[in-house]
């Protein structure tokens, strides 16, 4: 394999985890003192907490419902929020979580997407370039009112999205992944990288 394929880095892979010990709150931010050093993503996707190797996700809610089913045992309940810190002098992620006994948990988040120029090379499936592409001609031909081309495309466009819904909605068959089946099963459930 040449070392172009090694380099192709697809917009859909932009998924981080982190493994953090924690009791009541997990804090985000580009600062040593955060438990997790990285940019305070937009939205978090996933917190699941890990007990004995397994993990179970915790239900994201309001800080409302955070704060009134708060009790010391395990969480079960997450909210997340970017707010300024004025000690550390950054904006910072933090997740509340409505346990407060110490426990380690896997935080995932879709990571910003880097900016792109027009000249830039995106390296997408197959499939979503025909969509993008039917898409356009689609659009296209609606634009310049030819009316010969718009069922043609409309077709074409519509048979690409159900294609990728059908492949995007099927089971995946479970893969070793960092030595154990549980981190490849928690990724097929979330749909990580798919």
């Amino acid at each position: 394999m040449s070392t172009e394929g090694y380099l192709q880095e697809y917009i859909l892979d932009n998924i981080k985890s982190f493994d953090v010990d924690a009791s009541k709150i997990i804090t985000i931010g580009e600062n040593a003192a955060c438990m997790v050093n990285h940019k305070p993503p937009a939205t978090i996707r996933s917190v699941s907490l890990n007990r004995n190797g397994k993990h179970t996700s915790l239900l994201n809610a309001n800080i409302e419902a955070v704060n009134r089913n708060s009790n010391s045992g395990l969480a079960a309940l997450f909210t997340y929020q970017i707010e300024y810190d004025p000690t550390l002098n950054i904006m910072v992620g933090k997740i509340t979580l409505d346990g407060s006994r110490a426990s380690k948990y896997k935080v995932i988040f879709l990571d910003d997407f880097d900016n792109v120029t027009i000249n830039d090379v995106l390296y997408l499936h197959d499939k979503y370039n025909s969509l993008i592409l039917n898409g356009l001609c689609y659009k296209l031909a609606i634009r310049f009112k030819r009316t010969e081309y718009i069922p043609i495309y409309k077709g074409e466009f519509d048979s690409c999205k159900d294609l990728i819904k059908s492949v995007n909605s099927s089971n995946r068959p479970l893969i070793m992944d960092d030595n154990d089946y549980l981190t490849g099963y928690e990724r097929v459930m979330m749909g990580y990288g798919w």
